[in-house]
């Protein structure tokens, strides 16, 4: 089941009384555990956490990211798909209060810039667009030779 189906289980209200009724106690059971609940996640959040609770919840994620991962670093390029917005966000570049030029690309163009971004030995691509639905589709397949 996936984060969101499983959020989708909890009421609004009911996820909001756990958040603000967790106890120190409790926060320092569930961070014994060794493996974590969805249902946790409330009283991690929760404004209850205190200095030394939000400490060994980072040494524990950063156990878990170099158990997984390892000492890597990723590289990711950046592929803009488009940069055709209706929010007004103040912090973006894509905000429809900024006037520029809007351009979306079009499935050869994307296609194209993978291309190339291959070629230079990237691997990992991140995806950027605005939010303007009738103008970005939904999903994009792309495909790239593999190694």
């Amino acid at each position: 089941m996936s984060f969101l189906e499983q959020l989708q289980h909890y009421p609004e209200a009911a996820i909001k009384s756990r958040i603000e009724s967790a106890s120190a106690a409790e926060i320092n059971r569930i961070l014994a555990k060794p493996r974590l609940s969805p249902e946790d996640l409330c009283s991690l959040i929760s404004p209850q956490v205190n200095d030394t609770q939000l400490e060994l919840m980072a040494q524990r994620a950063h156990r878990l990211t170099s158990q997984r991962f390892g000492r890597t670093i990723l590289m990711y390029a950046p592929i803009y798909l488009s940069n055709e917005c209706h929010n007004g966000c103040k912090y973006c570049g894509f905000s429809a209060d900024n006037h520029l030029l809007r351009k979306t690309l079009s499935r050869p163009e994307i296609e194209r810039e993978a291309q190339l971004l291959h070629q230079k030995g990237f691997r990992h691509l991140l995806l950027l667009t605005g939010e303007e639905r009738r103008k970005v589709p939904e999903s994009i397949t792309l495909r790239v030779p593999s190694r």
